[in-house]
């Protein structure tokens, strides 16, 4: 039977954008969208039952990287991006989160410490929770998901891949009990 896969490519747009922060402001002037002009292939919206685009909570301490991640998501989701875990932890309290995408090292709470806060949170234990680290290896990912996270992703991980896990993590929380 075939199977019909949706795309999950950005295009080079979000590369060609990186790459311009490295050069000189007067080369920087020129928007990525005028250098190159890409066709791009949405992926399908994950909404919430009352038709509401699904809220990613972002939790990294490298500015950096919470940029990117954001600018990968905000397309199909809304994304709020925090700096340490205590944070997110206020956040996700505040305004519950339909996932979570947490960095494992972070100043005043780190990943490990915000899951089991989170899992602790009678209102917040079944939010889908991805932890991100450069610790790459079994171990590292046997110890993120014995401390009750859904998924490890290894820093670099490709756009694809962070797209990819992000739709097939809100998809699965909707099926859960």
């Amino acid at each position: 039977r075939a199977r019909t896969l949706a795309a999950t490519a950005l295009g080079a747009t979000p590369f060609v954008e990186e790459a311009l922060r490295w050069l000189p402001e007067a080369v920087n002037e020129v928007p990525a969208s005028e250098i190159i002009d890409t066709v791009v292939t949405p992926l399908p919206l994950t909404l919430r039952e009352n038709g509401a685009r699904a809220r990613v909570l972002l939790a990294d301490d490298n500015a950096d990287m919470r940029d990117y991640v954001q600018r990968l998501l905000s397309a199909q989701y809304d994304v709020e991006s925090v700096p340490d875990g205590a944070r997110a932890l206020r956040a996700a309290r505040r305004h519950r989160p339909d996932l979570i995408l947490a960095d494992v090292m972070m100043p005043s709470l780190d990943g490990f410490g915000l899951l089991r806060e989170l899992r602790n949170d009678p209102d917040l234990s079944q939010v889908p929770v991805v932890l991100l680290s450069a610790r790459a290896g079994e171990e590292a990912r046997v110890e993120g998901w014995g401390s009750g996270a859904d998924d490890y992703l290894v820093k670099p991980f490709s756009a694809r891949e962070l797209l990819a896990r992000v739709e097939a993590h809100l998809k699965l929380s909707k099926v859960r009990p």
